[in-house]
This record gives C-alpha cells, structure tokens and sequence, in this order.
C-alpha cells in the first residue's frame, strides 16, 4: 500500500489527537486522584481507598487515628475508643472542651474556644467573583490541635455548582500580635488570613488575585451568641472598594 501525502498528513493529524487525548486523559486522572486522596485524608464523603497508593494508606490512617483521638480527647462526636489503644488512659478532659494546654494559654488563644463543637452554616453567595450565585451549606467540626495551642477545623461545604472541603489552622501570633489561619482545600488550593478582634468581632484578611481583578478578601465574623454567629465575605476590587461575595449565619449544635 502506498502512502501518499494527504494519507501522510491524515495519519500525523491522528497521532497529534491520539497524544492530545492522552495528556488529557492523564492529567484528568492526576486530579481525580488527588481530589480523592483530600477526600481520605480529611475524612469527607467520597473517600475511595481502593485506588490509594501504599504511603497514601499510611498517611490517612495515621490522619484517621489523630482525628479519632482528638475527637475522644476534647468530647467531639465520633470517638471511637475501641481504636485508641494504649491511649485511652491519657484522654481525659475534665472540662468538656478545652485541652489542659489551651487553658494555660494566653488570653488570645482562650477566645478561640468559641468556635469549639460541631457548627453548621448556611448563606447565600451573591457575587459571581466567589462562584456560581445561589444558596450554600456547610458542617464545620472544630477542636484543640494536641498541644491546645492552635485551633484546627475540618470542614466541607455544599455549594450551588460544587461541593468543597478542606482544614484550617487557627493561632495566636505573638510577633504580629494577630491571629494567624492556615488553609487547605480539597483541591491542594493554600491560603494564608491574618485576624483581629475587636469585641465580639473576627476580621480576617487574605491577599489573592483573581481573573476579575480582585486582590483580596475580607471576612468578618460576628458573635451572636454562644450558640450562633453571622459571617460574611468581602472582595477587594482592583479600585479598592470591597464588594459583598457571600454572607450567612451559623448554629452550634447541642
């Protein structure tokens, strides 16, 4: 069979997409993967352990036990003692939601207590700049880290187009003399958020740049109550005025 240079052509056209297809196909699969690795490790809907490499494994059932033993530890729902072993002398908490360490700690860190338990929240977005406009829910699981130095929050949040989930980190920076929050989606996304508060009043600031020319973000916290707060999200536009991107309430469950 002769191949002339239209067929030459033909056939070099079908290896490109064959290529084409197959990077896709590829990095398709890298982030399913990783998504579904975040979903393990953080303990979300969606977990399959069936397609976790060996030091996945490893790596989520280690995140599996510290997030039992904390759950014992500070009174959470989900303690499971059964799995704590030897542990399970050491995990007491005469008073129900601080760790002796974030007792003893300084004032700042105290007021993070507030935030201790199981919180749902409920809002509605009302920028584009922050996703698809409509209603969204989330569960937020809060509790001391081991040292009762810093807060850690599990979370994970049904919004109109897609569901997200991740953990945070909240601390008291003595240098900066600021609250300090470290966060990580379940899609790798990192962000850094530096907070104050004033009275019964959380501001929390990000830098970020965005495709609309937002460079940054503020979200506000309000105390209600001991049991409910009210939130919202500001945009910072490429003029410097803040534009409303979500707000909505929260509710401590009992």
């Amino acid at each position: 069979m002769t191949i002339t240079r239209h067929s030459r052509s033909f056939l070099f056209a079908i290896v490109q997409c064959c290529c084409f297809l197959a990077v896709a196909v590829s990095v398709s699969a890298q982030t399913s993967n990783q998504s579904n690795y975040n979903n393990c490790l953080y303990g979300n809907y969606g977990c399959d352990k069936s397609r976790l490499s060996q030091k996945e494994l490893e790596e989520v059932a280690t995140a599996e036990y510290r997030r039992n033993y904390n759950n014992c530890l500070y009174g959470n729902y989900g303690c499971d003692k059964s799995k704590l072993g030897s542990d399970v002398a050491s995990v007491t908490n005469p008073s129900g939601s601080g760790s002796p360490s974030a007792l003893q700690a300084s004032p700042e860190v105290q007021r993070l207590e507030y935030f201790i338990g199981m919180w749902t929240i409920a809002g509605q977005i009302v920028s584009r700049s922050f996703g698809v406009i409509g209603k969204f829910t989330g569960q937020y699981r809060n509790h001391w880290s081991s040292d009762g130095l810093s807060l850690v929050s599990v979370w994970n949040e049904q919004r109109p187009a897609t569901t997200e989930s991740g953990q945070s980190t909240y601390e008291y920076d003595q240098e900066l003399k600021s609250y300090v929050c470290q966060s990580v989606d379940s899609s790798g996304e990192k962000e850094t958020s530096v907070g104050n508060l004033d009275g019964n009043t959380w501001t929390w600031l990000s830098s970020h740049t965005t495709g609309d020319g937002n460079l940054g973000g503020r979200f506000t916290i309000k105390q209600e109550s001991s049991v409910k707060y009210t939130f919202k999200f500001e945009s910072q536009l490429a003029t410097g005025e803040w534009e409303l991107a979500l707000e909505g309430s929260a509710s401590k469950e009992p």
